[in-house]
């Protein structure tokens, strides 16, 4: 998802701070740094973690953030959970590029 937004707005995501993820919580860590907000703890995390992920904010600075529920859903691969998630992204990149549905 980083890369996504990235690749609109280089500005607002610095790649470094995304690691490859195949464990839950690394997902939910790179998750948390782009949704600004603390998800639920994962085992073993480290509060360094989460305390950094409340200054990227990267989805809040674009105007929205996607909530608990749905993070960990597609953090955990729920059929279905990253496709609401991405039509959500896609809504507010083209709305903040300048192509928003709703100003036409």
């Amino acid at each position: 998802m980083a890369e996504v937004v990235a690749h609109y707005f280089p500005r607002l995501v610095e790649l470094h701070n995304y690691s490859q993820a195949n464990s839950v919580r690394k997902k939910m860590y790179n998750w948390s740094t782009m949704n600004g907000k603390q998800v639920p703890r994962a085992p073993n995390a480290s509060p360094l973690m989460i305390t950094f992920a409340h200054t990227v904010k990267v989805f809040k600075r674009m105007g929205f953030q996607i909530d608990n529920d749905s993070v960990s859903e597609v953090v955990n691969c729920k059929p279905g959970a990253i496709e609401a998630v991405l039509m959500t992204v896609q809504e507010k990149v083209g709305c903040r590029s300048g192509h928003c549905a709703h100003s036409v």
